[in-house]
């Protein structure tokens, strides 16, 4: 049984759930993927430590995905990922407790250094 952090990397996009998480093990964390709303919520059950999520999924996209899974557990840290910067879903979110909104195509340094400082923190919302 692996004592490393894990982190839940949710992205429609194959490509940039697969390169997402493939960093992020570079980093040193264990990684749990979904490509959707429904399979990240489902996901939940592995008890990741902090969430990667795409904000704009076909279906359930990620602001509805957080809200449901802060029913589920009002402690989970998520940090969304979104090529749009001023979104106001993403404003709704941050103001639920959401961590940060980090812009497509994002440095790996910097989204090391984000998972570094988040991947513990407890939300008390």
């Amino acid at each position: 049984m692996s004592l490393k952090k894990k982190v839940l990397v949710i992205d429609d996009d194959k490509e940039v759930l697969e390169t997402t998480s493939a960093m992020i093990e570079m980093f040193g964390y264990d990684t749990i993927q979904a490509e959707n709303g429904f399979d990240g919520i489902e996901k939940l059950i592995e008890k990741p430590d902090l969430v990667l999520m795409d904000g704009r999924m076909p279906g359930m996209d990620g602001y509805e995905t957080f809200k449901k899974m802060r029913e589920n557990d009002a402690r989970i840290n998520v940090i969304f990922m979104t090529a749009y910067k001023d979104d106001e879903k993403w404003k709704e979110a941050k103001k639920n407790c959401a961590i940060y909104n980090i812009q497509k195509p994002f440095e790996p340094k910097f989204l090391e250094e984000l998972i570094k400082r988040h991947v513990n923190q407890i939300t008390n919302c």
